[in-house]
């Protein structure tokens, strides 16, 4: 992590994981998200990204400087995938487009918070999986399984 580290902090394990948020667990379910659940799934994202700068900022307060990006790259997705659920014309061929380089965006943004840390290998798996189930879902979205 670059940047002025300050002290030596404990890392907010569970707080990080949302180990304590009611449905956390659907952010790491081994399987691609249904169109149903992407609202709350959405939801849960934000909050990993809130508690991930509530956990790390006070260790490094340079990383506070891609906050504004990340929450208005959480709400260009959401604003996707509301496209995608409820477009029918060839326009949504174009946002599946867009989703696809949001999504990229996405994935360096999970990595980065994955990277952070060099243990506890839990904690990493974490973001990894969220993001792994993110990419499951990208894949059926094309495929028009599980409600897309």
């Amino acid at each position: 992590m670059s940047g002025d580290v300050k002290g030596v902090f404990e890392v907010p394990v569970q707080k990080l994981m949302c180990s304590d948020v009611k449905m956390g667990s659907i952010l790491t379910e081994p399987r691609p998200i249904h169109r149903k659940e992407m609202p709350l799934f959405l939801s849960l994202l934000n909050e990993v990204i809130e508690r991930w700068y509530e956990g790390i900022g006070p260790m490094n307060t340079d990383i506070y400087a891609t906050y504004n990006f990340h929450t208005e790259l959480l709400q260009q997705i959401r604003e996707s995938y509301e496209i995608i659920a409820n477009d029918d014309s060839p326009s949504v061929f174009r946002e599946r487009e867009r989703l696809g380089t949001l999504m990229e965006s996405f994935s360096d943004m999970l990595q980065s918070f994955a990277e952070v840390f060099v243990s506890p290998e839990q904690l990493k798996g974490f973001y990894y999986k969220i993001l792994k189930r993110v990419n499951m879902t990208n894949n059926i979205i094309l495929e028009g399984e599980y409600g897309w």
